[in-house]
């Protein structure tokens, strides 16, 4: 037996389509992100220079620019960092240390308090940064 479909009977089955498709790369997108979340704080735990996963542009330890962002993201992972630290620790300027979150940014979700206390240098009342489950103070 054909089915005969008219054209918007076609025009509602595509569009149906579209939809699941769109919700089905949204999911796997999520379950992607949590998968490199997963990998970074594995690699990092084995002392990784290289963390890829998150775009087409992988963090290495290279060159001096890769080295301070891999060198970052473990610092964030340690917890709560003021970008005062962040920079004076990467031995970074302010624009270093901005770009170097801007491709960390890229790959995993970093966590930001606009008000915390700096796990390095114990100050309170600033902004911090973080990557990871851990909230300040926790």
């Amino acid at each position: 037996m054909t089915a005969v479909f008219g054209r918007n009977s076609a025009l509602s089955v595509l569009t149906a389509t579209l939809a699941e498709s769109k919700r089905l790369v949204d999911l796997a997108r999520a379950t992607r992100a949590h998968a490199v979340v997963a990998r970074a704080h594995a690699a990092i735990a084995r002392g990784a220079i290289v963390i890829t996963g998150g775009s087409e542009d992988p963090i290495r330890g290279d060159n001096d620019a890769d080295s301070r962002t891999v060198f970052i993201v473990g610092l964030l992972t340690e917890g709560p960092t003021c970008l005062p630290c962040v920079r004076r620790k990467s031995e970074s300027s302010e624009t270093e240390a901005a770009r170097a979150l801007e491709r960390i940014g890229a790959v995993l979700i970093i966590r930001h308090e606009p008000a915390g206390r700096c796990g390095v240098c114990d100050t309170t009342a600033t902004p911090v940064f973080w990557i990871g489950g851990r909230t300040p103070g926790a």
